[in-house]
């Protein structure tokens, strides 16, 4: 498993393109990167990426971590970000969250629809599926579509979204999860301290068998 780093050169020119670019004027700017950031809700590999602080981009540096969805609550021109590093199909409804999703630890997304890609090269995928994105705009928003490889290059479209207007837009699913989309393997997930996937630190105090939790004088 690999960390995404992102560094503060390519930050600061993150930055600038976005602020030079706002949603009043117009703008709608579509993002991709290797790993999704944190905040995004997508689903993800608890046992793998998680607990090896490589899910997110900065994932290891916690105040890194939160500037990439903190811009995009900042500059709504930020439309899409599309982000691999999985290697997980796309038949799962949370491949794909919409903003301002009241729902989950990071409620607020702006106004940015979040794309989980698959891959195409089989023997790739860690559920078997070889799928690839497309996406179709049009003039009041943009489809976003599966290619399913594996079945002759079949379009399915699994999201339809809309601007409200420069700062806001609506996401509609076309479905839920596909059947035969493993529901045990992977889900979304937030690592809280003194859970298996978080170490505790010094100052955890941890519940008894009632549940309660006695702190020391």
């Amino acid at each position: 498993s690999h960390e995404v780093n992102i560094d503060e050169r390519q930050m600061k020119w993150f930055e600038t393109v976005l602020r030079m670019h706002p949603a009043h004027k117009g703008w709608k700017i579509f993002v991709t990167t290797h790993a999704p950031p944190l905040g995004s809700g997508l689903r993800t590999l608890q046992e793998n990426h998680v607990v090896n602080g490589c899910c997110w981009l900065n994932h290891s540096d916690e105040a890194q971590s939160k500037r990439f969805i903190e811009l995009v609550r900042k500059h709504r021109c930020v439309k899409a970000w599309f982000s691999g590093h999985f290697h997980l199909g796309q038949d799962y409804q949370d491949s794909i969250t919409f903003p301002n999703n009241e729902d989950g630890p990071d409620p607020n997304r702006g106004s940015c629809v979040f794309v989980q890609t698959s891959v195409m090269r089989q023997g790739t995928s860690r559920d078997g599926r070889r799928q690839s994105r497309l996406l179709r705009g049009h003039s009041n928003g943009f489809d976003i579509c599966t290619v399913e490889h594996d079945n002759g290059g079949n379009v399915r479209v699994d999201a339809s979204v809309t601007y409200s207007d420069d700062e806001e837009e609506v996401g509609v699913y076309q479905h839920g999860d596909i059947h035969g989309a493993d529901k045990t393997l992977f889900k979304v997930y937030t690592p809280q301290a003194g859970d298996q996937h978080h170490a505790p630190d010094e100052y955890f105090v941890p519940a008894n068998a009632k549940g309660e939790i006695q702190m020391k004088e």
